[in-house]
């Protein structure tokens, strides 16, 4: 469901060059302002398909203000980098005689269920399905990365203390350790195209994708390997 509301917030920059005894008021601003936002409002639906609703908020205009007739339909823009939380709307009079200019600022919040804590979790703890739900958040307003899914974070290893009922940040974790030290693994030597496995010996732990230490059991020579699954290194020859 989609949502539309209004705060009494005022923030606006005014610029005229030319004023008129017929005005454009206030009223007819924020329509031209809505108008835009319904558009935008599409967008961001398209955007975020899984959204469980989208809301915009149009600061509140003093109902005195009064700008210079315009022959030509108001321009609307966005004049910020973001695309969500607080931006700046431009609406814009730019006819052969009347040019002016006013900044509303808007707010657009979009809310989407989120991997989030249920309890306190331990720096160092791997996170399971019982730490873990999916609750509606104002994505907006999170910082860094998140998880749509719980699949994505069970089995990652929290790298800090986490408080419950919070959205999880993708900077929180990390993988679990996937080889450990002193570990028998089956070296993947590739050259040219082909393959060749090899056994050897993890010198460090490593997480999937990292590079670790692997000494060949047969030839000795210690290698940089990537870990690509458990037991299982991989070098380019």
């Amino acid at each position: 469901m989609i949502v539309r509301s209004f705060s009494i917030i005022f923030s606006l920059l005014i610029t005229v060059t030319n004023i008129s005894y017929a005005a454009v008021d206030a009223q007819q601003i924020k329509a031209a302002v809505s108008n835009y936002l319904d558009a935008y409002e599409a967008q961001l639906a398209e955007q975020y398909p899984d959204a469980e609703r989208i809301e915009y908020q149009i600061s509140s205009l003093d109902s005195r203000l009064t700008m210079a007739e315009c022959s030509e339909a108001l321009s609307v823009t966005r004049r910020s980098t973001k695309t969500l939380g607080r931006i700046n709307t431009k609406v814009s009079c730019d006819s052969d005689t009347v040019q002016w200019s006013i900044y509303v600022p808007v707010e657009i919040n979009i809310y989407q269920r989120v991997v989030t804590t249920t309890k306190p979790i331990a720096r160092n703890q791997i996170l399971g399905a019982d730490d873990l739900d999916l609750r509606e958040a104002d994505i907006s307003q999170l910082r860094g990365g998140y998880f749509f899914a719980l699949d994505e974070v069970i089995g990652m290893v929290a790298k800090r203390n986490l408080i419950a009922n919070k959205a999880i940040d993708s900077q929180q974790l990390k993988p679990p350790i996937m080889i450990k030290k002193g570990e028998a693994v089956i070296l993947n030597a590739s050259t040219s195209g082909l393959t060749v496995k090899m056994p050897g010996v993890a010198l460090n732990d490593g997480r999937h994708g990292e590079q670790i230490s692997v000494r060949n059991t047969q030839s000795k020579r210690i290698v940089d390997a990537k870990v690509i699954a458990p037991g299982q290194v991989a070098v380019t020859m």
